[in-house]
């Protein structure tokens, strides 16, 4: 049999408990301890008080975990070079440009890393001496 949680009476069926429930003891918020006469005052609250935005494109949500799967999933722009994460494509070449430039001193070419500038340093621009093994830039 179906028990109120409120005051613990008994019903036959839930479909009365439900009833008793909403008459008697109102409609609850899930997230936090309000309870309101009707579910349109409940669904309001919930709307305007448990309201989730987001901070770059301003939709709304009505939990943090589908807030965050949102973020996740619309506004994560990850740095192929060091995994940190920005919420836009312009921050994200902010930071490339401030974090990951290492320009060649010799030509006009860029690299993402002082390694692969070292590489192409190496390789283009580099010359051997005829006469001993020393290299030469």
């Amino acid at each position: 049999m179906p028990v109120c949680k409120s005051c613990d009476r008994s019903f036959v069926t839930r479909s009365a408990l439900r009833m008793h429930s909403e008459s008697k003891h109102g409609f609850e918020c899930t997230h936090c301890d309000r309870v309101f006469k009707t579910s349109d005052g409940r669904d309001s609250h919930d709307r305007t008080k448990h309201c989730f935005s987001c901070g770059i494109c301003d939709r709304q949500f009505n939990s943090e975990e589908a807030l965050d799967k949102h973020t996740e999933a619309k506004h994560c722009f990850p740095c192929g070079i060091c995994n940190r994460q920005f919420s836009s494509e312009e921050a994200l070449d902010q930071h490339r440009d401030a974090k990951h430039c290492f320009p060649c001193s010799i030509c006009d070419r860029q690299f993402s890393s002082e390694e692969a500038l070292d590489q192409h340093t190496e390789a283009k621009h580099c010359f051997p001496c005829g006469i001993c093994d020393r290299q030469f830039s």
